[in-house]
């Protein structure tokens, strides 16, 4: 009978040894030793951060990645992704305008285009604002 634990995804396993699985790491005897130690040798002790306002600053950055996860940068991502799908929009009609000229549907199609093009105006402004990219917005429009 072949033993099909010594194959794995296709491949012939029984050139390899099979080891028993390794306990957790350290016996409680080395454990409390290593407690002991480190008891004995104190590292918060001597542990007092940093002393410059160089050092002060940076360590205060330390949990700072980047900000692409800060809410009003998702705001503004929100923003500019409207924007992108507000232009292709509007593409779409002026290519649909060109071909068919002036009809009823395409006179819907604009004045919705004219509402989602403040709407989206003012999703984009709003959101310059809250990045801090600008220090307050324009006129509303």
């Amino acid at each position: 009978m072949i033993d099909f634990s010594l194959w794995s995804k296709g491949k012939n396993m029984s050139h390899t040894t099979v080891s028993t699985p390794r306990k957790s790491g350290w016996s409680p005897e080395r454990r409390a030793r290593q407690a002991a130690r480190i008891r004995l040798w104190a590292p918060w002790a001597r542990s007092t951060g940093p002393k410059t306002s160089l050092g002060k600053a940076k360590s205060a950055r330390n949990a700072y990645k980047h900000g692409g996860r800060d809410h009003n940068m998702r705001l503004y991502v929100k923003a500019l992704s409207a924007q992108s799908r507000f232009r292709r929009s509007v593409s779409a009609y002026m290519a649909a305008r060109k071909e068919n000229g002036a009809n009823e549907l395409l006179d819907l199609w604009h004045s919705h285009l004219v509402s989602q093009g403040r709407s989206v105006t003012r999703m984009l402004r709003e959101a310059v604002v809250a990045v801090g990219f600008v220090e307050r917005a324009g006129p509303e429009g």
